[in-house]
């Protein structure tokens, strides 16, 4: 049952640079206008390699791995402020400080599990995010989609490929 403080729960954005989740943004700028928000981008690091697999220099692959990690890091910031212009329809003024909220994540369990437990962690109102990312495939549904749907206890938007785009078929 619905109560006067749902609309102070916030929506959780998912962005990850796709147009799919682009479109996903612009589309919830337009229905949960007014509503608080939440861009998140979930960022997997450089897995750290095995002990027996560093070669002869175990302590070079550690500083290349931690380079490409804070390299990973910087990229993520990015998209997570482009995500966040992103809720801002076209030719509108920037909106006010610290709106929409930006939260970058490091992937824990995989990309849909942060993704759930983000959206469990802040209480929020549902979940949007592009039907597919980056890694789609022809069932029009990519796999982070798919098990954020099947496992997120809050509700979630799907926003499909645009009209004429090849996927929305």
């Amino acid at each position: 049952m619905a109560t006067w403080t749902d609309h102070l729960r916030p929506v959780l954005l998912c962005y990850d640079r796709s147009d799919d989740a682009r479109r996903a943004i612009e589309q919830s700028a337009r229905l949960f206008s007014g509503r608080p928000a939440i861009v998140l981008h979930v960022w997997e690091p450089v897995p750290e390699p095995s002990a027996g697999g560093l070669g002869s220099s175990p302590a070079a692959a550690k500083d290349a791995i931690e380079r490409l990690n804070s390299f990973a890091r910087e990229l993520a910031e990015e998209i997570a402020d482009e995500g966040a212009g992103a809720t801002r329809p076209s030719g509108s003024e920037a909106p006010a400080e610290g709106y929409p909220e930006r939260l970058l994540e490091r992937a824990s369990g995989g990309v849909a599990a942060t993704i759930v437990r983000v959206a469990e962690e802040r209480d929020v109102a549902a979940v949007v995010l592009g039907s597919r990312g980056r890694s789609g495939d022809s069932t029009g549904m990519g796999s982070v989609a798919y098990a954020v749907v099947r496992d997120c206890r809050r509700p979630v938007m799907l926003v499909p490929a645009a009209a004429g785009d090849p996927r929305s078929r």
